[in-house]
């Protein structure tokens, strides 16, 4: 996928201009920069959720499968934990992702309203990672999560992306160190 001379203002104030950058299936890019900055418009652009000034973007794939973790983990608040996965995939592969992201038994069948903030972070990366999909974009992936869960997630990320041929773009006030993410790109001016 490539990113070809990007650019977006909102009401006169330019976010960014001529991004450009590529990246290859089976590869993670970061994203990292101030809050303002327009890492999120960025994704918004790539998913087709909001078009740019000028550039484009240039898929692999005619129409490409794309699965988003907004930074709102957006779950169905009359769905468990367990049904909010199960929407993109077989119920034993959403128990499996979450059981592997430290979710105790229990917790699989509480609805959002009963689950702490990294537990709801949790099951939408879980959502995002089991979705079918070319294309994974996470906006703040790791937010309200401790290290060793963030961790666990970017390895099953990482898993996934090189195992489905997939490209990752994530998102992150702070570059993140980790063997997830291969390359960042920095779209602060």
């Amino acid at each position: 996928m490539k990113i070809e001379n990007v650019s977006k203002s909102y009401n006169g104030t330019l976010l960014f201009k001529d991004v450009t950058f590529d990246v290859k299936k089976s590869s993670s890019l970061c994203l990292y920069g101030r809050s303002g900055c327009g890492k999120t418009t960025l994704l918004n652009i790539i998913a087709s959720l909001v078009k740019p000034d000028s550039g484009m973007i240039v898929y692999e794939e005619e129409k490409p499968l794309i699965s988003y973790l907004f930074e709102e983990t957006r779950l169905i608040r009359w769905l468990d934990a367990l049904e909010n996965v199960s929407l993109v995939c077989e119920k034993k592969i959403a128990r499996e992702t979450l059981l592997y992201l430290d979710f105790k038994q229990d917790d699989l069948y509480k609805k959002p309203n009963g689950l702490s903030a990294g537990m709801k972070q949790r099951v939408a990366i879980a959502r995002t990672i089991c979705s079918e999909s070319n294309i994974v974009l996470l906006d703040e992936p790791f937010q309200n999560l401790d290290e060793k869960i963030s961790y666990k997630a970017s390895l099953l990320i990482e898993e996934k992306v090189k195992r489905e041929s997939q490209i990752c773009i994530i998102t992150s006030h702070e570059k993140i160190i980790g063997s997830a993410i291969e390359a960042y790109y920095s779209i602060v001016k």
